[in-house]
């Protein structure tokens, strides 16, 4: 066998199995920093997303309101009370 035979194969990786621990590796302080992040993003996530349904819902209401005024102001008024007491 020849020295370039030795030097073929995947080169050694994250997980390579060796005794130092591969960078990045689980330090309780940065999981928990990372699962922070994580939390935090989620929530800002979750209240864009909650910000555009209630604006959607409005919108909905509101041109819904607008067509059924068309065919029946009663209804409608009685639909606009009994949707005001769900809030």
């Amino acid at each position: 066998m020849s020295s370039a035979g030795a030097a073929c194969g995947p080169a050694p990786g994250p997980n390579h199995g060796g005794s130092v621990p591969a960078p990045g590796a689980s330090n309780p302080r940065k999981f928990s920093e990372k699962i922070a992040l994580h939390t935090q993003r989620q929530a800002e996530e979750t209240a864009a997303f909650q910000e555009v349904m209630m604006d959607l819902s409005s919108t909905r209401l509101t041109n819904g309101t607008r067509r059924s005024r068309k065919r029946n102001p009663r209804e409608t008024l009685k639909k606009l009370e009994s949707h005001e007491r769900c809030f």
